[in-house]
């Protein structure tokens, strides 16, 4: 099982984003997606649907809940 961070990074990576796009469309500072990339922060809850949306993926693969990134099953 893989974490939010490394999910996070994953998900970024794979869309070809970069961690200051990722933060420009989050509105926070790259240092906030380097601490969650890294594990030593999460997202508040408000804005795990955001990045959600940014990442293309579900809140619930994002939360781990899910391991499919794209499955509403």
């Amino acid at each position: 099982m893989t974490t939010l961070g490394e999910r996070i990074k994953l998900l970024r990576e794979e869309l070809g984003m970069s961690k200051t796009e990722l933060a420009e469309i989050m509105g926070c500072d790259l240092e906030d997606i380097e601490e969650w990339e890294c594990n030593r922060k999460v997202p508040h809850i408000l804005q795990i649907k955001p990045l959600s949306v940014a990442l293309e993926t579900t809140t619930d693969y994002l939360l781990g809940v899910k391991e499919r990134k794209n499955s509403i099953i």
